[in-house]
């Protein structure tokens, strides 16, 4: 019951275009929950069907704030288990996770790096039915490569590192 509110949260905050600040609570009171209970709270949100709106949540539409929540809201879906990883895959995430990496390490270190933990996610699942070489495949067709090498160019040149 519980899970089904904050999936109407999340429903209702992109829906109604609501403030940015609103959306912006409403991501920050869903990373925490699932920071708390991680596994169980985040398989229930992913299998009534919270992926679409947290991926809605990460495009340019939205401000930093909002898409560096939902990046992080992506992460935990990503690391909770394989079985959250492969519905996150199923609802076109590659695509979302190739994007993530699109913004300047230097400026958003936070979702470049969880971009790249989920995409090294992808690769470390043990039980997929899809084999390495598709996920390479897709991930080429997505502009992976050209996204990947400047970052990481970005992070070796990092002092902070």
């Amino acid at each position: 019951r519980g899970v089904l509110r904050i999936l109407d949260l999340l429903h209702v905050q992109q829906r109604h275009l609501q403030t940015p600040k609103a959306i912006e609570a409403v991501l920050i009171v869903v990373n925490e929950i699932i920071r708390g209970n991680v596994r169980d709270v985040c398989q229930h949100l992913c299998l009534i069907g919270a992926i679409p709106t947290v991926i809605e949540f990460c495009s340019d539409t939205h401000n930093i704030i909002v898409r560096t929540q939902a990046a992080e809201l992506v992460t935990q879906i990503c690391m909770t288990s394989e079985t959250t990883l492969q519905m996150f895959i199923a609802c076109r995430g590659l695509d979302v996770l190739v994007q993530l990496l699109k913004y300047n390490y230097k400026e958003h270190k936070q979702i470049v790096r969880n971009g790249i933990k989920c995409i090294s996610q992808v690769f470390q699942m043990k039980h997929s039915p899809t084999p390495q070489k598709t996920f390479c495949l897709l991930f080429s067709t997505l502009g992976l490569v050209d996204r990947l090498m400047p970052t990481l160019n970005h992070i070796m040149e990092d002092k902070d590192e």
